[in-house]
């Protein structure tokens, strides 16, 4: 072996300790040789060759006539084969596809080896050397198919197994979460750390015209693929050829050509403005310098660029105040069923003379809240609410009384730029740089600073680089090196960026500490009864993720095996910054205007007069830090594909990863240890508490020593095991199981997303009441007279927190979330170049980072329900005068008796936010049809049945359908942390069937066709090159879930669920408006009686929200001209295009107007879209 060829080889050794190979982007071409008696021919000269670029490899067959050759590139292929004695026979249009392991086996006649026998059938599409189940999404279809926005990456939505519910970095893929499996552009990672622990964030998305394919795999992966729950997808770009070669288009949308939307439609409103131009064009070919450099054969090209130019249509519709409400006048305020509701004044509380225990108030004389009672900051608020301008879907609540549409502009552009080149016959790399950036900025749905619609405005910026080596040190040997890099910049802010809290009346205190983070509207939620005020949580953002990843692998070919083995590590990383309510935060509810302080009706009180009053229930003013997150991983495997027999296939691997948990630059991270002894114990009467005589709970901290919260998860083995049995020539029999390993909520994360920055990060509760609202502590005009709890880094040491809360701090030895997947299938091919398949998958998740809502540790046991009012008796405070910090409610001369009954009673609250508790169960079925082109038509049916159950249905809850309801605070979160069975139900995105069906259809008509072939020049011209292309989804409903209007458990639950009366609350039949206005039966539900959980289960099992029906079409006229060298394509794409209302969730707040009532679209209506595109 030369020397370089050694010393490569031995770097290539020395780097695969450490490296495994994360998933190629790359085929495998393999198959044996025989003569026509069936004996195996060896030595026989075997010459694969790719169409596109001339480039070929030569192997020889062993001794069993096998030859195996992994690393191709994606694309068409001829493989020769001539052995003295035999004719040479020529295998044509041999399409590898990316990840693919394909069979070509030949057969030798006896003959002149000058002789050749050329087959230009494609050989037999089965997939009989994996039992991996996916999809192969080829260039044909990318390019076709109609995608809005030119999103490349959606079309993974075809395959079956796979539904975007819930949206994120990647899709739910065999019955596995959303945004926890892999995604990878030319085999390189395209998956970054997030802010939120238990998701990924997505770096980069390439053009369409720079895609050249990619693969879906979403069960029993090889040993090589990890770090993912469900799947890998893998996207490969474009390579140059030894043709010159590219696109130049325009793709225009103008809401001139749009439908309106059914709401707007409903209300007599016109259509909002819209535009979009999307832009640019590719070029490719052979690096050819005349007279200095021609690299035909060896050195490639392509390069792209594409700007998005859009001003999108958005349309905001919502509850805002009645006229009379903003003055005080209540009086004919009304539930949604007419019936009356009564105002009641704080400022009467007394103890029920009637029966002990209870705190009653009366009513405001009128339903009047007189002038002078009204809070000035409250006064000024109202006036940022627009006045209502359409007829309510409710006119006793005035649910939806208002609407506005405008545009929100948004400018991208991107880049995608590779290069390959064969430096010698046994070194192959190729280098692709990809780059974008973008500004935006959101609709204003109030079109004033106070709007509760949008997020703003944006900037963002993002890079992924590959650069892959491939080695041939022999025909048996090959090796692979790769770096991968990728990193995004994101910023945003308010729309009230730097605004001046003293003109809406607020102190100049509260002023002077939002300019530490970041001066904006304070945010105001009604739970559900009126839109909110201000923007939401989280607006004002700097995010910057990175990641680097350097692979390696080896494969030897020996007979019958293929051996591959090899390792990876990734380096994560992330600058991140977020201010959650920098300027406060205050939510109202019924609490402050019930008569009964501990019992909720949906016929006393109301949140609008709470507000109006100056009173909320709750508030926050929140101060977050920074962080320099870093983490890193490593993994290494072994993969034996032994073919057993020329039918059989076994696939055998074993894998080994380990994520060592995140590290901050500046060591600013924390964890609470739950059973160390306090840093109070002791100075507390043991009498004073049930718990008082062994205080329990200490934070700590990492140091420059120990950095890590918790020690890394070391036994993480994965065994993979399948086979491939070819039954006959037409059909095939694959099975599989692996077992494989989420990305690890140790990652790399921000500040406020559970990654345990407690002490660095802190928030200040409002305070309003020290006694159940029996009494008025604080309101909006003065909303935090104690001063505000600052950061104290690690000063305070284990008494951190301490009369506070324990929220998002790590406290746990987290374990990896662990993933169990199966498959059954059988394969048939069906004339027509059609394969046909049926199957049967599995996916079991177990300590999966639940993300739902939180439990809340420091509950009282459920029996403690049984003392109902005394819960909230007013005792004696055993901590006064220890716990000192005067923002804690804990540093009163008194309290409420129910805190002294706490496992924890020096805090507030332990809470369990994002840990690794939750599991999951699927079984689904799923049928797919491919024929891939030819003779003019390509199709796939992909159809998926199946249910998952689960305790938690994602990591966070903006990701999935539940954040609706969350965001009236009760009804998603848990129950009862004693008991985490009442949390297993139907997954809230479990979606039951889906059916997609993709095609592509050129008519039959003009050249080449089998109609008008010979037509005159001018009608076969009008004739010629017309195509429809189309995607049909059909998808059944998520279940719904209903929350409750208040929580009164009062034993600390973070939720309180409705009651329901044993009926079922599913509705059929009846008209649209009908059903629009109630989705479900509504009266079937209750409030429960304080002291109750309530007993619907957290999703309901028997109604679920509408599901879609939609159909994309795209029309071509496509003209040839130029020797047919340069094609005019004209295409017209109509997105839902026969404009089907698909209606969006119901409403889930008992006790509002938009209960159970649709009142907005989950799908936009049709959306038209023109281009023009040259193709040379």
């Amino acid at each position: 072996m030369p020397f370089r060829q050694s010393a490569v080889l031995l770097a290539l050794a020395l780097a695969c300790v450490g490296l495994m190979l994360a998933q190629t982007p790359t085929g495998t071409l393999q198959g044996t040789v025989q003569d026509s008696s069936g004996a195996f021919v060896p030595d026989a000269k075997v010459t694969i060759t790719n169409v596109a670029t001339n480039e070929t490899v030569t192997l020889t067959t062993d001794a069993t006539g096998r030859y195996v050759r992994p690393f191709l590139p994606p694309g068409t292929y001829t493989v020769a084969v001539e052995k003295e004695g035999f004719r040479t026979v020529r295998q044509e249009n041999v399409r590898l596809n990316v990840g693919q392991n394909r069979t070509v086996n030949l057969t030798l006649e006896v003959g002149v080896v000058t002789e050749q026998i050329q087959i230009t059938a494609a050989p037999p599409p089965l997939d009989v050397n994996t039992a991996t189940i996916g999809q192969v999404i080829e260039n044909k279809r990318i390019m076709d198919l109609p995608l809005n926005g030119r999103a490349v990456f959606s079309l993974a939505n075809l395959t079956p197994g796979v539904n975007p519910t819930g949206g994120g970095a990647t899709p739910h893929m065999g019955g596995a979460r959303n945004a926890i499996s892999e995604l990878q552009i030319d085999g390189v990672t395209d998956i970054a750390p997030e802010n939120n622990i238990g998701i990924n964030a997505r770096v980069y998305e390439p053009q369409v015209d720079a895609v050249e394919e990619f693969n879906v795999q979403i069960n029993s992966l090889a040993a090589e693929y990890g770090r993912f729950a469900g799947g890998v997808i893998n996207v490969v770009t474009k390579s140059g050829t030894n043709r010159f070669h590219g696109t130049a288009y325009n793709y225009l949308r103008n809401s001139k050509m749009d439908a309106n939307d059914f709401f707007a439609n409903r209300a007599g409103r016109r259509k909002g403005s819209f535009k979009r131009n999307q832009w640019g064009g590719t070029a490719g070919g052979p690096i050819y310098i005349p007279g200095l450099y021609d690299g035909r054969d060896k050195s490639f090209f392509f390069t792209g660029f594409e700007a998005t130019n859009a001003r999108s249509l958005a349309v905001y519709t919502g509850t805002m105040p009645l006229e009379p409400w903003r003055v005080g006048d209540f009086s004919d305020l009304r539930t949604s069923a007419g019936a009356p509701i009564t105002i009641y004044d704080p400022l009467t509380g007394r103890p029920d003379p009637a029966n002990p225990g209870r705190f009653i108030r009366d009513p405001f004389p009128a339903n009047r809240i007189p002038t002078a009672r009204q809070d000035r900051v409250a006064q000024n608020l109202m006036k940022y609410f627009p006045a209502p301008n359409t007829t309510p879907t409710n006119v006793y609540t005035g649910a939806n009384n208002f609407t506005n549409s405008g545009t929100a502009p948004s400018d991208s552009y991107r880049v995608d730029t590779r290069v390959d080149q064969s430096w010698r016959d046994w070194w192959r790399m190729f280098v692709r740089v990809s780059t974008s950036w973008s500004e935006s900025q959101s609709f204003n749905g109030f079109g004033n600073i106070a709007t509760s619609s949008g997020s703003g405005y944006g900037q963002g910026r993002a890079t992924h680089l590959a650069l892959d080596h491939t080695l041939t040190f022999n025909p048996t040997l090959i090796g692979n090196l790769r770096y991968g890099f990728g990193r995004t910049r994101s910023r945003s802010r308010p729309f009230s960026d730097g605004i001046d809290h003293t003109q809406l009346g607020f102190p100049a205190y509260l002023a002077q500490a939002a300019a530490l983070e970041g001066k904006e509207f304070p945010r105001f939620d009604f739970s559900g009864a009126v839109a909110s005020l201000g923007q939401s949580g989280w607006t004002r953002l700097f995010m910057a993720p990175m990641v680097h990843t350097f692979t390696g692998s080896m494969t030897k070919i020996l007979p019958s095996h293929t051996v591959k083995f090899g390792g990876e590590y990734r380096k994560l990383l992330i600058n991140f910054q977020q201010a959650g309510y920098p300027s406060s935060q205050y939510s109202f509810t019924n609490g402050w205007t019930q008569q009964e302080i501990a019992t909720s009706s949906a016929t006393a009180g109301f949140p609008v007069a709470s507000f109006l009053l100056g009173l909320p229930a709750s508030g926050q003013m929140t101060h977050d830090g920074t962080a320099a997150s870093a983490s890193s991983y490593f993994a290494g495997y072994i993969q034996d594909d032994w073919k057993v027999t020329r039918k059989l296939t076994l696939n055998i691997g074993l894998r080994y990863e380990i994520d060592r948990p995140r590290t901050e630059r500046f060591n600013r991270y924390s964890f609470f240890h739950m059973y160390a002894p306090s840093p109070i114990a002791g100075r507390i009467p043991a009498a004073a508490c049930p718990a008082c005589g062994d205080l329990r709970g200490a934070m700590n901290f990492v140091t420059p020593e120990n950095r890590r919260q918790t020690p890394a998860d070391a036994n993480n083995w994965g065994p993979r095991f399948g086979f491939a049995w070819q039954v006959t020539s037409k059909m095939a029999i694959r099975s599989g199981y692996a077992l494989t390993y989420a990305p690890s909520a140790l990652q790399a994360s921000g500040t406020t997303g559970a990654s345990g920055m407690e002490g660095f990060r802190t928030t200040t509760s409002f305070f309003g009441t020290f006694d159940s609202m029996r009494t008025i502590y604080a309101t909006l005009s003065n909303p935090f007279p104690d001063g505000f709890n600052f950061p104290p880094g690690r000063s305070l040491g284990a008494a951190t927190n301490v009369g506070m809360g324990i929220g998002e701090s790590n406290f746990d030895a987290y374990k990896n979330s662990l993933i169990h997947q199966w498959n059954f299938n059988i394969q048939h091919e069906l004339p027509g170049n059609i394969v046909a398949e049926i199957g049967y998958l599995g996916n079991r998740g177990l300590g999966l980072v639940d993300g739902d809502g939180t439990f809340q540790y420091n509950q009282l046991h459920p029996d403690r329900m049984k003392l109902g009012a005394d819960l909230l008796r007013i005792v004696d405070n055993p901590f006064f005068g220890v716990i000192t910090n005067p923002l804690s409610a804990l540093s009163r001369p008194t309290v409420e008796y129910r805190q002294l009954l706490r496992p924890w009673p020096h805090y507030t609250s332990v809470g369990s936010f994002r840990k690794p508790t939750a599991d999951s169960i699927y079984h689904g079925m799923t049928l797919r049809v491919d024929k891939r082109f030819s003779q003019g038509v390509s199709f796939l049916v992909a159809y998926t049945v199946g249910k998952v159950i689960d305790n938690a249905s994602s990591a966070v809850s903006f990701l999935g359908p539940i954040a609706s309801s969350v965001e009236l605070g009760i009804g998603a979160s848990k129950l009862n942390s004693y008991d985490r069975r009442l949390e297993r139900s139907i997954s809230s995105m479990d979606v039951a069937q889906r059916f997609v069906f993709s095609y592509i259809y050129e008519l039959p008509f003009g050249q080449g066709k089998r109609f008008l072939a010979d037509a005159p020049p001018v009608v076969k011209q009008l004739v010629s090159g017309w195509q429809i292309n189309g995607i049909t989804t059909l998808q059944s409903g998520v279940p719904m879930i209903v929350a409750a209007l208040s929580n009164n458990t009062f034993i600390y639950t973070t939720s309180q669920r409705l009651n329901n009366d044993g009926r079922s609350a599913r509705i059929t039949g009846g008209t649209t408006d009908e059903r629009l206005a109630r989705w479900f039966d509504t009266s079937v539900f209750s409030q429960p009686a304080s002291y109750t959980f309530g007993n619907v289960s957290r999703t309901l099992p028997d109604v679920r929200v509408p599901g879609q029906r939609n159909t994309d079409l795209s029309i071509f006229k496509n003209t040839y001209f130029a020797e047919n060298k340069l094609n005019l394509q004209y295409r017209v794409e109509m997105f839902n295009a026969f404009n089907t209302p698909q209606f969006g969730r119901p409403g889930p707040g008992f006790g509002f107007g938009s209960f159970g009532v649709i009142s907005g679209t989950a799908v936009s209506p049709r959306q038209v879209q023109m281009a023009l595109k040259l193709i040379w």
